[in-house]
């Protein structure tokens, strides 16, 4: 995913929540490989990723998600959806 004003001003307020509400905050990373968001993202629409379940092998037949991850990529989505 481009790097994009709209993406950074979308992780400052998100992680403006976390904070808010206890929760670990997000950090920018980059990684070499595919993310969906960055489709969103040349649309100009103001994006983050990595709010997903932990998992490996992404993006082949062989990926999966870990279950345990689930509950907390659930509390993150629930808090920006109240919070936003």
């Amino acid at each position: 995913m481009e790097y994009s004003k709209k993406n950074e001003r979308l992780l400052e307020k998100l992680n403006e929540i976390y904070n808010k509400n206890n929760m670990p905050t997000l950090e920018t990373i980059s990684v070499n490989g595919g993310s969906d968001t960055a489709h969103i993202t040349e649309a100009d629409i103001p994006c983050v990723d990595g709010l997903g379940p932990d998992g490996k092998h992404l993006h082949s037949i062989l990926e999966y998600g870990e279950l345990e991850s689930l509950k907390t990529s659930a509390k993150y989505l629930v808090a920006a959806a109240m919070c936003l």
